[in-house]
C-alpha cells in the first residue's frame, strides 16, 4: 500500500505518523509522570497533523481547479514538519540560531508560489473572461506572500498575549532582569518580528521576479492562458 503512494503521498504519510507519535509521547509522559508542563506540545502536534491536510483540502474545495504540484506539496509538508515538530516540539528555534530565519525565508518563497497558483487557477477557468498581465500576476504573488507573512506575525502576537507564549522572542530568559545581556536584549521581540517580515518579503520578491520572467518568456503559460492572451491582442 505504501509503495503505491506518490512521492508527496509517502512524505505526507511519514510526517503524519511522526506527528501522531509526538502527540502520544507527550500525552503518555504527562499522564505517567503527572507533569503537564509540556502538554502544549500535544496541541502543537495535533495542529501540525491537521495542517498537513490543507493542500488536499484546498484542492477538493476548489474542485481540483487549484492543484498543487508534487514538489509544492512536499515543500509545504516539510515546512510544517520543520516549523511545528522540529521547531516548536523539539525546540530547534532555541537550539539552532538560524532555524527561524531559514523557515521564514522558505515561507516567503512558498507563499509566493501559492500566490501564482491562485491566479493561474482563475486564468485556467473557461468561465473567467479576463486576461491578467504578467506584471499583475507577479505583483499579486508578491503581495499575497507579504500579507500572509503579516497575518502570521499577528498570530504569533496573539499567541504570546493570550497564552503566555514567547513566539516573538520578547520575553527574557529566566533569571535575566537587565535590558541588555549577551543572550538577550530589550528589543529582541521587535528585531525578531521585523527580521521575519523582511525575510518573507525578500524571498517573495525573488520568486515574484523569477515568475514574471518565466511568464514573459512563455515557460509558465498554459494553453488556456495563451488562448486568452491571443484573443486579447
Amino acid at each position: 500500500m505504501f509503495k503505491k503512494r506518490t512521492l508527496d503521498g509517502k512524505v505526507n504519510f511519514v510526517v503524519r505518523i511522526l506527528f501522531v507519535l509526538a502527540f502520544l509521547e507527550t500525552v503518555v509522559f504527562a499522564v505517567f509522570t503527572n507533569d503537564y508542563s509540556n502538554i502544549i506540545n500535544a496541541f502543537t502536534a495535533l495542529l501540525g497533523f491537521a495542517l498537513t491536510f490543507v493542500p488536499e483540502a484546498v484542492e477538493n474545495i476548489s474542485k481540483r481547479r487549484l492543484r498543487f504540484s508534487s514538489g509544492v506539496k512536499i515543500a509545504i509538508v516539510l515546512f510544517i514538519f520543520a516549523a511545528e515538530l522540529l521547531g516548536e516540539i523539539n525546540s530547534f528555534y532555541e537550539k539552532i540560531s538560524w532555524w527561524d530565519n531559514m523557515l521564514h525565508s522558505l515561507s516567503g518563497a512558498i507563499l509566493a508560489l501559492i500566490g501564482f497558483m491562485l491566479v493561474y487557477a482563475m486564468n485556467e477557468s473557461e468561465k473567467v473572461e479576463i486576461h491578467l498581465s504578467p506584471l499583475f500576476i507577479a505583483a499579486f504573488a508578491f503581495f499575497f506572500a507579504v500579507a500572509a507573512g503579516a497575518v502570521w506575525e499577528i498570530f504569533e502576537f496573539a499567541g504570546d498575549r493570550l497564552f503566555s507564549m514567547n513566539m516573538q522572542k520578547f520575553r527574557p530568559p529566566e533569571g535575566v532582569n537587565v535590558l541588555n545581556t549577551d543572550a538577550w536584549r530589550y528589543d529582541a521581540g521587535l528585531i525578531d518580528t521585523m527580521t521575519d517580515i523582511i525575510l518573507d518579503t525578500v524571498t517573495a520578491f525573488a520568486v515574484a521576479v523569477l515568475g514574471f520572467i518565466k511568464i514573459k518568456t512563455g515557460k509558465w503559460r498554459s494553453e488556456n492562458y495563451k488562448k486568452k492572451e491571443d484573443s486579447g491582442k
